[in-house]
């Protein structure tokens, strides 16, 4: 399962990507993109927590702005 510092470090990916961007939409995509891999951090930790379930859905943001579904 990824961990929270790894959702960590694609979140300030993403807003060091916004920060560069010139375009408002794709600043908007990378922020909103950004927030969902601290949320996903949050989730690892909880899960981490109390104990993963054996598979979970995990949302996978490329650098192209696609998302994708893991089931780890």
């Amino acid at each position: 399962m990824i961990s929270a510092t790894e959702c960590r470090e694609h979140a300030a990916e993403c807003r060091q990507m916004a920060d560069r961007e010139h375009t408002a939409r794709v600043q908007s995509i990378l922020i909103d993109m950004a927030r969902t891999w601290e949320r996903l951090a949050l989730e690892a930790e909880h899960s981490t927590a109390r104990g993963a379930p054996k598979q979970r859905a995990i949302a996978l943001a490329s650098r192209d702005g696609t998302v994708t579904r893991k089931i780890t």
